[in-house]
């Protein structure tokens, strides 16, 4: 199977996030999930793809942080359960990312 290329625009969904909201959170939510799974290392065939990033460069180190600090909070949960010091931790430095990739991008974060 060909791989499939993804192409996140973080400037056009910022753009485009005020004109149609639902649309957007609807495609983009999906390529969120799609990319965290990848990184989380859940695969399927039907997820074989490349994905490209495309923003200023603050943009796509928020959002590189933001999709770890997601990771590491998952790895958490599982690890640990939610009440655990350590999530709750985790809980809180995604949060900051979160917060700073919302104010960077204007783009809301779409697992919350």
């Amino acid at each position: 199977m060909k791989d499939k290329e993804i192409i996140l625009d973080l400037n056009h969904l910022a753009s485009e996030n005020k004109l149609n909201e639902m649309t957007i959170f609807s495609l983009y939510g999906s390529v969120f999930k799609m990319i965290l799974k990848h990184v989380l290392g859940i695969k399927s065939p039907a997820m074989e793809f490349r994905a490209k990033i495309k923003g200023t460069p603050y943009q796509i180190n928020s959002f590189a942080n933001t999709i770890h600090k997601e990771k590491k909070y998952i790895n958490a949960i599982k690890k640990y359960g939610l009440d655990d010091p350590n999530t709750l931790n985790s809980k809180s430095k995604l949060d900051k990312a979160v917060s700073l990739f919302q104010k960077e991008t204007g783009i809301k974060w779409p697992f919350r």
